[in-house]
């Protein structure tokens, strides 16, 4: 009845005597709450930058739940991975069976990782070295882009001594500072060596003395470039000095000397040399002078030789080789003595050593009889001067010592075969000596060879009859050869001990 009331918006009335009637309140439905999903996170242990390979996977791994509700981070795992601490809130939406939670805090540290920085082993190295770049290459880390750090001066690395180098790195993003690890590095100074590349060229003494300033500029200039350094850039000096110097003739022999530098030591002297050969006039006066303070003591060949080849091209020098030219006084006592049998062991002991004891007796020996060819006489000549006097130790083979002993620029000419009795047209007596040359040094097979081109000087001169002569006197020249070479090969150990 109440609720008909009620819902007619009427009231009982109330009845005397009785409390008023209350009115009964409706009571809520009662509501079925979810169940908590029991949110765990972590822990997360701290790691190297690089060492786990997928990050949300880790962090999902450590976060624990019931129900199907979506987890939720923040800041989101898209960003989590450079190295530095990481505070991760972690929330977790209400599922189908599970209500809300969260957030709860993931902290973890992800370091910088390992540089594996790797000094190698000390090494020894010269100053000028490229040090740097050796030390670099000595050592190795994962990230090529991050700084190594050298607690020595590449300057002051690169002097001489022991150094104890520290090796670095520095942090960059994501590897972390490593360091300092030791390396040993033993700097020396190199030691150069010098070089000589080429002689100075030997010259005669310029007459001309304005012409003195420019010589001695050539020898300043010129001198230094034939000395190979090394590759030092240590100076170069020579003693005696090269700003001393003066034009006149001699033998000049330098000392040359390298300095040390900061990256090279001292190099080890070396010499060089050359010669100013004395004008013509200076070395027949000293012969001269030797002539005259000598001739009480010569034998009369020598004294016959020497005046023969002062009167010759001896002291020509322009017709002498230049390592017979005279640059000093005892040069030319040594050439004297090429054409007087002056010095220790003379021409004598050299001629007996090759069977011919008594060349020495006179000024001219007659090697052969007379022979007959084509109807005339000739004779091979061998005199006193025949042997150039070395100024040397007799060394080589014995074609070698030949060469030396009767091939020199006078002694040559003093070998020879001669027809007697015969001349060209011209008056020229036929001599063939030693190298198949005429007097004038001209080869005969080059004067036949012209003769023949003129053929009524060919036919004037009897060519085919001088051509057959001289065949055969080359014959007997080479027959006179192979003799003394045959002689030298005998006596070759005695021919070497001889003195000059």
């Amino acid at each position: 009845m109440c609720k008909l009331l009620k819902a007619l918006n009427l009231k009982l009335p109330e009845q005397e005597g009785q409390p008023p009637m209350q009115e009964k309140q409706d009571k809520p439905e009662p509501v079925n709450e979810k169940p908590s999903p029991n949110l765990v996170v972590g822990p997360l242990a701290n790691f190297d930058y690089g060492s786990v390979p997928d990050i949300a996977k880790a962090i999902d791994t450590v976060v624990k739940r019931l129900g199907d509700g979506v987890v939720s981070y923040e800041p989101a795992l898209s960003t989590v991975g450079m190295p530095k601490a990481y505070d991760i809130a972690v929330s977790i939406a209400a599922g189908s069976t599970h209500k809300a939670e969260g957030p709860k805090t993931l902290a973890f540290t992800i370091d910088g990782a390992d540089p594996k920085l790797v000094v190698g082993e000390g090494f020894e190295a010269f100053a000028e070295d490229d040090i740097e770049a050796r030390v670099r290459g000595a050592v190795s880390r994962l990230d090529d882009k991050a700084t190594l750090t050298f607690d020595i001066p590449w300057a002051e690395l690169k002097k001489e001594g022991t150094h104890r180098l520290n090796v670095g790195i520095e942090a960059t993003a994501t590897h972390r500072a490593a360091g300092p690890k030791t390396m040993e590095v033993v700097v020396k100074r190199r030691k150069p060596v010098l070089k000589v590349l080429g002689a100075f060229p030997d010259g005669p003494c310029e007459i001309d003395t304005k012409k003195h300033a420019a010589w001695i500029k050539k020898v300043q200039t010129e001198l230094p470039k034939l000395i190979d350094v090394d590759g030092s850039t240590g100076k170069l000096s020579f003693k005696p000095p090269l700003d001393k110097l003066k034009h006149e003739a001699g033998d000049y022999n330098f000392t040359v000397s390298l300095a040390g530098t900061e990256f090279c030591l001292p190099a080890d002297d070396v010499t060089t040399s050359f010669k100013v050969f004395m004008s013509n006039s200076e070395a027949s006066q000293l012969f001269s002078k030797w002539l005259d303070a000598n001739s009480k003591t010569l034998q009369p060949q020598q004294r016959s030789a020497l005046k023969a080849a002062k009167a010759s091209t001896a002291f020509d020098f322009r017709a002498l080789p230049q390592a017979s030219r005279c640059a000093t006084p005892a040069d030319v006592t040594k050439l004297v003595q090429q054409f007087s049998g002056e010095a220790k062991d003379g021409r004598d002991k050299i001629w007996a050593l090759l069977g011919y004891p008594s060349v020495n007796s006179s000024a001219a020996y007659q090697m052969d009889d007379n022979i007959t060819l084509e109807g005339h006489k000739f004779h091979i000549t061998v005199s006193f001067n025949s042997t150039a006097l070395p100024t040397a130790k007799l060394t080589g083979a014995a074609d070698a010592i030949y060469t030396q002993l009767f091939m020199g620029p006078i002694a040559k000419m003093r070998v020879h075969g001669t027809m007697e009795f015969v001349s060209t047209t011209g008056g020229e007596k036929i001599h063939l000596f030693l190298g198949g040359v005429d007097g004038e040094d001209t080869p005969w097979a080059t004067k036949i060879a012209d003769l023949k081109k003129d053929g009524r000087r060919w036919k004037r001169d009897q060519g085919a009859e001088r051509e057959t002569q001289i065949n055969a006197m080359q014959l007997r020249l080479d027959t006179w050869k192979t003799k003394m070479v045959t002689a030298i090969t005998a006596k070759i150990t005695e021919l070497g001990a001889l003195k000059f």
